[in-house]
Parts: structure tokens; C-alpha cells; sequence
């Protein structure tokens, strides 16, 4: 079993970056991720040169021309770019190779496992942006095993974490007597909320089975459960939504969303599975729940994060949730 590295370890593993590209939105895990990989080198004395996939093509040209001696071949000692956008950096991936600018590739969803011919426009990007990136890139590094697969060579394992959390949790975990106010418990999640595109990256059958049993148990009495959302929502899922506004609150996109909530915190789908989001919360000492969706070989590191079945009404989200946070009373 190798040994398991994180982001600490990426300027071993990539000695000579000097280029970053990100989204450039702002919103996503993956750009939490980049500014980590940057903390992780300027920990080690190098600054990276970071650039949003939209600006990346100046930058990429500007590092051509340092990397070219002046008989046009390639020096040895060639500076590195690491490409860490997903399906959004195939144009400069092409790019890159176009110019023989030497380049690694950070895969931080199993875009394999998370994709149909149900959006064939995105299907052909995406199979062209992992079958691309396994045969040219230098280096091929995933966020877990499950995403590493979706390589058809072999790739490093680097979580996107910078330290391994502690396998306890902290003796001053702020969800030990906060989770409950006034006979309230809001179960919290932070997610972009979109019509799923491939199998599993959205899961909001998952999300309408939990608000239906908050619903059925609040009619009984007692603690009344609901469930609070943060992230961008298409308006489809609004619709969609609108009839369980009384379990139901969408936050929008709020930065804070992790000082400003205690949880519990759930992840349910593939994409978001594979962010920063539930990493946070788990480090932050709350309780987080994930289905199948969230890699195991990352599940293992943290004593409070917890598995749930979802996708069979045979199991009940609610009571699984419940059973779980029990053991913190």
C-alpha cells in the first residue's frame, strides 16, 4: 500500500512547477484546492504563477519562451504547468502540446464515473480531456484511487488537503452541544444544484427522500429537522424544490458557510463528493455524512465523517444520520 501523500507533498512530486491554471470563478472546491498547492509552495520558498484558464495562454506563451533555448529544442531543466480545471483545460492541454510546454495534470472528480451520452457535447470533452491527459502529460496526479482510475495510466494519489487530519477529534469540537437549538436541527450542505448531467453528479433523488422524512417526523412532535443549503441553484431545481420550502432553504453562494453553521454537514453527490467542502467541515471538527459518492480511501481518514446508504428508500437517511450522531451525546 503506498504511502498516502496531500498537498504538502506536491513540490516533491512536481519540483519544477511555475504555472498554475484555475477556473477563474471563484466558486468551486477545486480553486480552494489550487490556493492550498500555492500555500504549499511558498511554504517551500517558490511562488507560482497562477492563472485562470481563460488568461492562461499569455502566461503559457511567456513560459514557452523561457523554456526554449535558442535552437528552438526544449531545455532539461524545463519549468512545469499543472493543469487543474478538469475538461476546461483541454485547450491549453492542446496548447501546451502544440508548443511543447511539459505539463501534469491534477484530476480532482472521477469524470469517468460521473458523465453519459445524456450531454454528448460534454461526454466527447470529457473523454478527450482524460485520454489526452493520460498519454501526454508528464505526470498524471488524482484527489483519491476512485479518480486515479479514470486514467489509462498510472497516476500519484495527492488528497486535497495539506495535513492529515488526526484520526480523533478535537477535545473542544464545537458540535458536541450546539448541533440542537430550540428543539431545531438544520442539516447543512454546500453545493452548486444543477439538472444532473451523468450518472450520480447530482443526487438530488437523495436530497428529496431526506426532506421528505425531516417532513414526516416534524409532524410527529418533538425536534423539528430541515435542511439548509448553500451554493448555486438552477432555477429548474428551484422549481423542482418549491414544494418542501418548509424543510427546505436555499442559502445561495455564501463563502462562510462552514464559520457560520454548525451542521450536521451532507455531501451526496459525485462532484461535490470529490470538493473541499466535506474535508473542511471534517477537519473543522463537525459531523459530515456522504453516500458512496465520496472515495473510501479518503472516508478512512476522518473518525467523523460517516457513511449513509442513499439511492433505496429501504434505508432511511434521517434515521441513519440520527443513529450516527447519537454517539456524540
Amino acid at each position: 500500500m503506498p504511502q498516502t501523500k496531500n498537498l504538502t507533498n506536491l513540490p516533491e512530486i512536481l519540483p519544477n512547477l511555475a504555472l498554475l491554471t484555475v477556473h477563474g470563478e471563484g466558486r468551486g472546491g477545486g480553486e480552494s484546492v489550487a490556493r492550498l498547492i500555492e500555500t504549499a509552495y511558498v511554504e517551500r520558498g517558490v511562488t507560482l504563477v497562477v492563472t485562470t484558464a481563460r488568461e492562461a495562454k499569455k502566461a503559457l506563451l511567456e513560459l514557452k519562451e523561457h523554456l526554449l533555448c535558442s535552437n528552438g529544442t526544449v531545455k532539461r531543466t524545463s519549468a512545469l504547468v499543472l493543469f487543474s480545471s478538469g475538461p476546461r483545460d483541454l485547450p491549453l492541454i492542446l496548447f501546451a502540446i502544440r508548443h511543447r510546454i511539459p505539463f501534469a495534470v491534477y484530476m480532482q472528480v472521477p469524470y469517468t464515473l460521473a458523465v453519459t451520452w445524456r450531454d454528448p457535447i460534454h461526454a466527447i470533452a470529457v473523454m478527450v480531456y482524460v485520454k489526452v491527459s493520460s498519454l501526454a502529460s508528464q505526470i498524471r496526479i488524482a484527489n483519491s484511487e476512485t479518480t486515479a482510475r479514470s486514467f489509462s495510466r498510472p497516476a500519484e494519489i495527492v488528497l486535497p488537503i495539506i495535513d492529515l487530519p488526526e484520526k480523533s477529534l478535537p477535545e473542544d469540537s464545537p458540535m458536541q452541544n450546539s448541533l440542537c437549538h430550540d428543539k431545531n436541527m438544520v442539516f447543512v450542505t454546500a453545493c452548486r444544484l444543477y439538472p444532473e448531467r451523468g450518472r450520480g453528479s447530482k443526487d438530488l433523488d437523495a436530497l428529496e427522500q431526506l426532506l421528505t422524512e425531516c417532513r414526516a417526523l416534524n409532524a410527529q412532535g418533538g425536534i423539528q429537522y430541515s435542511v439548509q443549503h448553500y451554493g448555486d441553484v438552477d432555477p429548474q431545481i428551484c422549481v423542482r424544490f418549491a414544494k418542501y420550502k418548509d424543510v427546505l432553504s436555499f442559502g445561495g453562494f455564501n463563502s462562510n458557510w462552514l464559520r457560520d453553521e454548525n451542521g450536521p454537514f451532507f455531501f451526496f453527490s459525485v462532484y461535490e463528493g470529490f470538493g473541499l467542502s466535506a474535508y473542511e467541515a471534517a477537519q473543522a471538527g463537525k459531523p459530515v455524512f456522504v453516500n458512496s459518492a465520496f472515495p473510501s480511501d479518503l472516508t478512512s481518514l476522518f473518525s467523523n465523517i460517516h457513511f449513509v446508504h442513499t439511492g433505496s428508500h429501504s434505508y432511511s437517511i434521517l434515521k441513519q444520520m440520527l443513529n450516527a450522531l447519537s454517539t456524540y451525546n
